[in-house]
């Protein structure tokens, strides 16, 4: 998980006590930490696909033949995973944009500690910067959704794209943010000044 370890429960009577229980009710989060297992597995093994190539055998899950962006979830691509493949899509581009070969282990082991480095701020960074919006219905009753709201889940997209681009410095940033704003589109937090 993208957050604490420790799973927090999140009690439908009396709805999301904290952050943490917050966040596990979120479409959009779970979405986003399944892009970061994508991420992970192909810095560990070089392949989102154990029995295959990082070029998953999905085009709407492939790092690299996956086209859409966020306005196409739902019509080109369905379900939470979408957000995912749109994350690990976008570090995955921001590896190579820095000029690493997907086949250089050490070089996806570097760059895969700065962004799970960035990560574990990341949750911290959403509370300092208090940009979510209200919860919607589902998440205040402590249940994930299992269809995109599309002007809401842009902006608890956005609001964890600005929390944890700010925790990223330098080229990583740069390379991870121009990534972002290329693969979300609309979703991106365009005017959160995390950018170079």
């Amino acid at each position: 998980a993208t957050f604490h370890d420790d799973s927090p429960t999140c009690d439908s009577t009396t709805g999301p006590q904290n952050l943490d229980e917050r966040l596990t009710s979120e479409y959009a989060l779970a979405g986003l930490n399944e892009g970061f297992a994508d991420f992970i597995a192909f810095s560990a093994l070089g392949t989102t696909n154990v029995l295959g190539s990082y070029e998953f055998t999905g085009d709407d899950r492939s790092l690299t033949r996956s086209a859409f962006d966020f306005r196409g979830i739902g019509s080109e691509c369905v379900s939470f995973y979408c957000l995912g493949t749109l994350f690990a899509r976008s570090l995955y581009d921001a590896y190579v944009s820095l000029g690493n070969d997907p086949d250089d282990e050490d070089a996806r082991g570097a760059f895969s500690r700065e962004i799970v480095m960035a990560l574990a701020a990341t949750q911290e960074t959403m509370a300092a910067r208090d940009e979510l919006p209200p919860a919607d219905p589902a998440a205040s009753e402590c249940d994930l959704r299992l269809e995109i709201s599309s002007s809401y889940d842009a902006q608890v997209t956005a609001a964890f794209l600005a929390a944890f681009l700010d925790n990223l410095t330098g080229e990583i940033q740069a390379q991870v943010c121009d990534a972002a704003a290329s693969n979300f589109g609309s979703a991106f937090p365009a005017n959160a000044g995390v950018c170079p």
